[in-house]
């Protein structure tokens, strides 16, 4: 009985873990957003400062959209390998 329950408890966690990667994706989104939005500002800064300092903003900016990108990628795998967890789980319990 108590391996039973500790199949559920796992089952029910795997879910959260889930909802919760879901989540930090949609913020994610969020955070893209901006990104967008600094780039604009991006623009607009180019006729106001030195290329030198525009060099080191530009190189920020591709700095964050890098890491935005990784975080997405590396979300998406952890997302689809859990998914493919918790089909695995379906199909066993139904049988």
């Amino acid at each position: 009985m108590l391996n039973l329950m500790c199949f559920y408890h796992a089952y029910y966690l795997c879910i959260h873990v889930f909802c919760e990667l879901q989540l930090l994706r949609s913020r994610l989104v969020d955070l893209t957003r901006d990104l967008e939005e600094l780039g604009v500002t991006q623009e607009q800064l180019k006729e106001c400062v030195s290329p030198v300092d525009m060099k080191t903003v530009n190189q920020k900016v591709w700095l964050l959209w890098q890491g935005q990108g990784d975080l997405d990628h590396h979300l998406a795998v952890l997302c689809h390998q859990l998914e493919e967890k918790l089909g695995l789980r379906t199909m066993f319990v139904s049988r």
